[in-house]
């Protein structure tokens, strides 16, 4: 009962996101061209690989490029980020940035495959470089907003510093 309750919910979100879903996806199209979406094979809950749907903020070869920019990967472990990442198209920085280029994952949220919250999935290439004790993060379904966020926003709001 709780689930379908709880698919509502997100059903209705969606339906309330809907404007603004469709302004992120005509910015898309004026400043960077099609496709609107980027699909990507993540790694979610007991290991169970599923397609995550985000808002294209890159140029259309990010995922080939990305070997040129290793040296400027800013994340500890596998996970691959760059705050700036050159790759980024200009709407693209903007909608990444403000988390924009999230709204897509409620659908994945509807299906099933995330949550709103819990550790962000990580792509098949990057959950396959895990260690071990890394392995419990895949426990639990993956989620849109990570706690760490949480514990950052909470840090900087709180005592003006940034959290690790």
């Amino acid at each position: 009962m709780m689930a379908w309750i709880f698919s509502f919910l997100i059903l209705v979100l969606i339906v309330l996101t809907l404007p603004l879903l469709l302004v992120v996806s005509g910015l898309i199209v004026v400043f960077s061209g099609f496709p609107i979406f980027f699909y990507q094979k993540r790694v979610g809950k007991n290991g169970a690989v599923f397609t995550m749907y985000k808002f294209r903020t890159m140029v259309g070869n990010a995922e080939k490029a990305k070997r040129n920019y290793v040296s400027l990967n800013e994340s500890v472990g596998p996970a691959f980020k760059i705050h700036n990442d050159p790759r980024f198209t200009p709407i693209g920085k903007i909608l990444s940035h403000t988390g924009l280029d999230e709204l897509p994952q409620l659908f994945n949220v509807l299906r099933g495959d995330m949550a709103l919250i819990g550790p962000r999935p990580l792509p098949v290439s990057e959950a396959k470089k895990l260690k071990p004790w890394m392995h419990a993060r895949q426990q639990i379904r993956p989620g849109i907003i990570s706690p760490a966020y949480f514990k950052r926003e909470l840090s900087q709001r709180l005592y003006g510093v940034d959290a690790k």
